[in-house]
């Protein structure tokens, strides 16, 4: 069994919630643009609102 130190998991750990915090502003990025091209009214808006609620 492979010993990995507190200190190596410790970077990982940071590394990956880096790593998801960049995936979150790009997809918040793109929610953005898809709420600015879409009818405010529309099923499409309804539907993204919802799933941020």
């Amino acid at each position: 069994i492979k010993q990995v130190s507190a200190s190596k998991v410790l970077q990982e750990t940071c590394n990956y919630i880096r790593n998801l915090h960049r995936e979150v502003d790009g997809l918040s990025e793109r929610l953005s643009q898809l709420l600015e091209s879409t009818d405010s009214d529309s099923a499409q808006a309804a539907i993204i609102r919802s799933l941020l609620m």
